[in-house]
């Protein structure tokens, strides 16, 4: 195999594969924030869904345009989200994919690690 490619590979699984203290369900245009509750393996782990409310601070700024509207500031929602644990969320078990380099739950969600939860919203549909 190119080495190039062997490299790039390499790459994605140093970055991807970690497991953190989070893992952000990643679903199309939106994700939600799950946290980490128990590590199965080096490939498996269990994760919590967590509870994510709007903060009353950050108001979507939506104007004429799109389907309905265009939401100027919806790329910059870093603090829109008052995101917490949440004892009743769902739990998932999420499988690292050797073959796809990323975690997954069996039904196919994506999930992507990370050392802080992350929730985003496209205001635009």
């Amino acid at each position: 195999m190119n080495t190039y490619i062997e490299r790039q590979i390499a790459e994605q699984i140093e970055r991807n594969k970690p497991i953190k203290a989070y893992a952000n369900n990643a679903m199309y245009s939106d994700t939600e924030p799950h946290e980490v509750i128990k590590i199965c393996t080096e490939n498996k782990v269990i994760v919590r869904q967590m509870q994510a409310e709007r903060s009353p601070d950050w108001k979507p700024n939506i104007v004429a345009g799109g389907f309905a509207g265009h939401c100027t500031n919806n790329e910059d929602q870093r603090n829109a989200w008052v995101i917490e644990p949440w004892g009743a969320g769902r739990e998932v078990t999420i499988r690292w994919s050797k073959a796809k380099r990323q975690w997954q739950s069996a039904d196919g969600s994506r999930f992507y690690m990370c050392d802080h939860p992350v929730k985003h919203y496209d205001f635009n549909f």
